[in-house]
């Protein structure tokens, strides 16, 4: 029944208050070296008690004032539940995360991500049901928080990455055998351009997954004609995380997103009148269905303005 809001790590202190205090965190967790971003909670004039934060963890190293994750770990151990609690969520109310959009269109919004969002993409990794996944995409970005819930459910490895590096993930690809591999276009790019694909055995891919921007053409042609893989493209945002994907079925088409994904409607429309277009006509994107967030925390005047009446949302 928790809510769970990763920060991106790029913010620094000014932004992680912000982002704390306006979610109304009452707990922290994070690690030594990040732990300098949350010195005000120690402030009491600062830490007041409307938006306190109650406990703070630190996964590694040691602070006189807090309790470290080994401490909270083996003060259960042991312990039995007399009964499995049972948290009565409503998926489709109440929210799982909280993920802050990239501000493309000024400041970041912090989308809240309800139950069901999760549970209508937990068909979409049974496909790579088991293989070893790699993920560059932090835990502050929406694929990186949904990927591991659907990695558990689907018996897969994952491997995170704490940058993009493109030789770190070259080497680790071969050193674990990574078969799922998931990156930035401009990363891909590198591989391809420092001659990575040869100089490390890369040859357990079997599955490119990409998003963010239009992957160069000519570097996923390298991989896909190198390594027989399979090429999936992702189009989305954190408002609607996956709305058309790839699946890497059949031959490669440059810039294609592939179908819209389940339970999912696109139209475009024109800029000034709001009509429908038809085919090969430019306007703008708009999407409804079962993906769609429940809105932005604190910030409905935004969010009335992005989706019309009938629940098309304004890309």
């Amino acid at each position: 029944g928790v809510t769970f809001m990763p920060l991106s790590p790029t913010f620094e202190k000014y932004e992680v208050e912000q982002e704390v205090r306006a979610a109304g965190a009452d707990v922290v967790m994070t690690s030594a070296q990040d732990f300098h971003k949350f010195e005000w909670v120690l402030d009491d004039s600062r830490n007041d008690n409307k938006n306190r934060v109650k406990l703070v963890v630190i996964f590694d190293g040691k602070h006189d004032k807090h309790v470290t994750y080994e401490q909270l770990r083996d003060e259960g151990k042991g312990r039995k539940l007399s009964q499995i609690p049972h948290f009565d969520v409503n998926p489709e109310k109440d929210m799982l995360f909280l993920i802050h959009t990239s501000g493309t269109t000024g400041a970041p919004k912090c989308a809240m991500i309800p139950h069901r969002c999760v549970l209508n993409k937990m068909n979409i990794p049974n496909r790579g049901t088991g293989l070893i996944t790699s993920l560059i995409y932090p835990m502050g970005h929406k694929i990186g928080s949904s990927r591991l819930p659907a990695m558990i459910i689907s018996g897969s490895k994952l491997i995170l990455f704490d940058s993009n590096n493109a030789e770190h993930i070259a080497q680790s690809v071969e050193k674990y055998g990574i078969q799922n591999l998931g990156i930035f276009p401009h990363t891909g790019k590198q591989m391809v351009d420092q001659g990575l694909l040869d100089k490390y055995d890369l040859s357990t891919l079997k599955i490119i997954t990409s998003g963010g921007a239009a992957f160069p053409a000519n570097c996923a042609r390298a991989f896909i004609d190198k390594f027989k893989l399979s090429f999936r493209e992702g189009y989305g945002m954190t408002e609607y995380p996956a709305l058309a994907r790839n699946r890497g079925q059949g031959e490669y088409i440059p810039g294609n997103c592939g179908r819209v994904s389940a339970g999912t409607e696109v139209k475009v429309v024109d800029l000034t009148t709001g009509e429908s277009l038809g085919p090969n006509t430019d306007g703008e994107i708009c999407v409804r269905g079962v993906n769609l967030i429940a809105g932005y925390l604190n910030n409905p005047k935004a969010w009335e303005a992005a989706v019309d009446g009938e629940g098309w949302y304004r890309t």
